[in-house]
């Protein structure tokens, strides 16, 4: 069956190619669009796991280039003092992306984190907890810091290590980071576009002091209120607004569920059109693959009818038509899947994009979907034609 299959791939050359190129776009673009609805329902899911969706980003679109030393900076620090005091503003972060270099010369990403923020933002936890950070006062001799996974291979969990820029003081892990979960990487307008895997090396550190970076006032900065309700939040926007425009920042308050949305009307037409074009692409080639294969049948007849001499049954024929329709779009699928997974590593996506099991299990789904469409018309057509008149000689 083997040499039969191969012979007819070789006589068949050029239509051979021709409907694997066909299905491997096909397959490729379905994968694509299958792997961006996942990037979507992903994205909700991966957010919501990190912070609650109903907190508030600030948003400052201010082009200015303020220094630590300048005294605008002032204007941010005197409105967040402003905002703690408000009895309708439950909770309020701030942090800030650094690069840290410990005393033994390894260097790792860092965050800085502000006001309520390890109460704000979730993190899973491998080992330890992160009440120590919640807990830390600037006074103590060691920081309590959660630190990666990756992280943790060189300075484990409860071990203690020096950080050049913090002029002696020690850190002391007080948790380890699952690398499979998420973090806000910060820095981003809006917020939700910033969120990175776990993986490499990065350090989260508390702080009781003022932040004294304008990128966490411009960008970093959440909010979260006493109340869900939407007539009442309107009004906290509004008084949230006051407090900043007192201190001349002008800056909008979205909250991170209608980023989200804003995120999914964003991404839909893009998806839809890819999907349909798949769709539509492996609907042609399905077409194409039945018209190819029928007349193949007629053309075969002659060959068909030498293998009924040697003991064929029509059952056999079918299997051998199985055989090399199904060889062709395994390959065709696994193709698309190599060349698919190849694009998505070169592209940076907001959830980190990854084929899992799900969408290996839908693409393939729709590949067996595919071949047994196109078995279908090749196989009744079989079951009709006769014993001799497979064994009659071609015109």
């Amino acid at each position: 069956m083997r040499e039969l299959i191969y012979n007819t791939y070789r006589q068949q050359r050029k239509k051979t190619i021709l409907m694997l190129i066909q299905f491997t776009v096909g397959f490729f673009a379905l994968l694509y669009s299958a792997v961006m609805i996942d990037n979507l329902l992903r994205y909700k899911e991966q957010l919501g796991e990190i912070v609650d969706l109903g907190t508030m980003q600030v948003l400052d679109y201010t082009e200015n280039d303020l220094s630590i030393n300048d005294s605008n900076i002032e204007r941010y620090i005197k409105s967040i003092r402003q905002l703690k005091k408000e009895e309708d503003i439950e909770k309020l972060a701030l942090f800030q992306r650094v690069i840290w270099e410990t005393s033994e010369g390894d260097i790792a990403d860092g965050v800085i984190a502000y006001e309520d923020y390890f109460s704000m933002v979730e993190f899973k936890l491998m080992e330890g907890s992160v009440e120590p950070l919640k807990k830390y006062s600037n006074d103590e001799e060691e920081i309590p810091v959660l630190v990666t996974e990756e992280f943790a291979k060189i300075y484990p969990y409860n071990t203690t290590f020096g950080i050049q820029e913090l002029k002696g003081q020690k850190c002391k892990v007080a948790g380890v980071i699952d690398s499979k979960s998420y973090y806000l990487g910060g820095n981003t307008i809006p917020m939700s576009d910033g969120v990175k895997p776990c993986t490499g090396s990065l350090i989260f550190m508390p702080s009781n002091k003022e932040c004294g970076s304008i990128e966490g006032y411009q960008y970093n900065t959440m909010i979260a209120v006493n109340t869900g309700d939407d007539s009442e939040s309107k009004e906290i926007i509004e008084k949230i607004n006051e407090i900043y425009a007192d201190n001349n920042i002008f800056i909008d308050v979205m909250a991170l569920k209608n980023q989200v949305n804003e995120y999914y009307r964003g991404h839909k037409p893009f998806i839809i059109t890819i999907l349909c074009f798949s769709v539509i692409l492996l609907v042609l080639s399905v077409l194409g693959c039945i018209g190819t294969i029928l007349a193949g049948i007629l053309q075969r007849k002659e060959e068909f009818g030498i293998y009924l001499a040697l003991g064929f049954s029509r059952k056999n024929l079918g299997l051998l038509i199985t055989l090399e329709l199904g060889i062709l779009f395994i390959f065709s699928f696994f193709i698309a899947l190599i060349a698919c997974n190849l694009l998505l590593s070169q592209i940076e996506f907001t959830t980190n994009v990854y084929f899992n099991l799900r969408i290996f299990l839908t693409g393939f789904s729709c590949m067996i979907g595919c071949m047994i469409l196109s078995i279908i018309p090749p196989i009744n057509k079989i079951r009709k034609i006769q014993p001799v008149e497979l064994i009659e000689e071609r015109e």
